[in-house]
Order: structure tokens, then sequence, then C-alpha cells
């Protein structure tokens, strides 16, 4: 067993998907966010590493073709163009179990301590469990998901309505205070990877481990 994994997590396992979002298309960085390196490692590397631990498969939700050497399965967004939530609805379409774990590729900070606390959490009475920072925004592209978010998911696309903060309104979400409860939270810690000057920032910051 992996050090700092309990035997339930592990045994558990096989009750997760992965979902490695990385769809964004990277324009102000020139380049699919996921295939960057960072300290030696490509960002999609480092998400694989964190979520593997936790779950039966990964899949990364992408149109990129490039992904298909990794050991991970592709899914391509079923409509074009509606950004994270079309991501999200495509992969809990393919994933073949209830329960999800999602990671966005370009949130470099999280780390598996992060997954470790989500799954101390009772997350089967939710749809879905996303950090709720200062008590002021969710992060939505962090945390778990249920399938039964699909048939809320597909009510909203069919009035074009994309927003993630709108689905939550309409389902049970565990709002994660992670200021008070967990113990690795730091203020850049679901910070995001936006443009070449936070590239460079971030590679002296990053600490280079799941």
């Amino acid at each position: 067993m992996l050090p700092g994994y309990s035997t339930v997590q592990m045994e558990n396992k096989k009750l997760y998907t992965g979902i490695i979002l990385a769809g964004g298309k990277g324009i102000r960085l020139g380049t699919d966010k996921g295939l960057i390196e960072l300290n030696g490692r490509k960002l999609i590397e480092y998400a694989i590493d964190i979520l593997s631990p936790f779950c039966n498969e990964i899949i990364i939700s992408s149109n990129n073709p490039d992904y298909r050497i990794l050991p991970a399965r592709i899914v391509p967004d079923l409509a074009a163009g509606n950004g994270p939530m079309m991501g999200i609805y495509s992969s809990l379409k393919a994933s073949p179990t209830t329960a999800n774990l999602i990671l966005a590729v370009d949130n470099i900070f999280v780390t598996r301590g992060f997954f470790r606390y989500l799954l101390s959490l009772n997350l089967s009475a939710y749809h879905v469990a996303v950090p709720y920072v200062l008590n002021k925004y969710f992060e939505p592209l962090v945390g778990y998901y249920s399938t039964k978010c699909i048939p809320v998911m597909e009510q909203m696309m069919q009035e074009r309505n994309y927003k993630l903060p709108d689905l939550f309104s309409m389902i049970l979400v565990n709002k994660l205070m992670v200021e008070r409860d967990f113990p690795d939270f730091k203020q850049n810690y679901f910070q995001s990877l936006n443009n070449p000057e936070d590239l460079v920032m971030l590679k002296g910051l990053h600490p280079g481990r799941p």
C-alpha cells in the first residue's frame, strides 16, 4: 500500500473514475495546457499521478489526439464550444462509475492530499463536492461529481445554459470549506495556469510531486 493512504481508500479505488479536464485550448500560452512541461514533466502527467491511486480508470476530457499515447481513455466533447460543463458532462456520460473525481489539468498546486481529504467525507449524499473558497466562490473544476448530475445538465443544455454555478443551484452540493477543514490549504492552492507569465512564476513554486 502506498504511504499515506488508508486501506479503505485503496479498497474503494474501483468505485471511482478519475476525470482530467484537459480541454482548454491554452490560446494565451500558445499550446495545449496539458502538454506544457513544468520542472521536467508534462502537466497531464502530474494530473494522472495525482488521481491514479484513487481511481480504477482515468479519463482525459480532450479533443486532442496527442493524448492517446497516455495510459488513459480520451473522451472528446459531445458538442464543441460549450466550456467546462460540456467536458464534465461528456466524461460523466462515458464514466463506468457513478462516483468520479475531477481535476483540471492546469490546477498545478492541487495534490493527492486534497483527494485523501475529499474521500474522508460522506460523498454519497451529494451530487457534487467542490471547494467553496472564502465562503464566496466555487472552484468547480476540482472535486467530486456523481453521474446523478447528468439529467439536470441535459435539462440545462436544452436551454443553452452551460454555467456550472447555475447547475449547483439545482443539485445537492457539498460546499467544501477548505480554509477551515483542509490542513494543506494555501492561498494559491487552486490557482490555474493562464498565461506565459504564470508559467515562469510558478516553475519555482511548484512542489514537483503528486
